[in-house]
């Protein structure tokens, strides 16, 4: 499962079974946020590991 923030709009979280697939969890909570079409939405995902999961190097 992959969790979903977006830092540009306070409150907007959503959650997407794949990394591939967090583009369009991420344009649909925005497009319900802002009342917007989904296509309307560009998004850029930047993926975060927690530091106890960055490898050594």
């Amino acid at each position: 499962m992959v969790a979903l923030e977006v830092p540009d709009l306070q409150g907007v979280f959503s959650q997407a079974k794949r990394l591939d697939k967090a583009d369009e969890a991420a344009r649909e909570a925005i497009a319900g946020m802002l009342d917007v079409e989904t296509e309307d939405v560009e998004v850029e995902i930047e993926p975060v590991l927690p530091s106890s999961r960055v490898p050594a190097g």
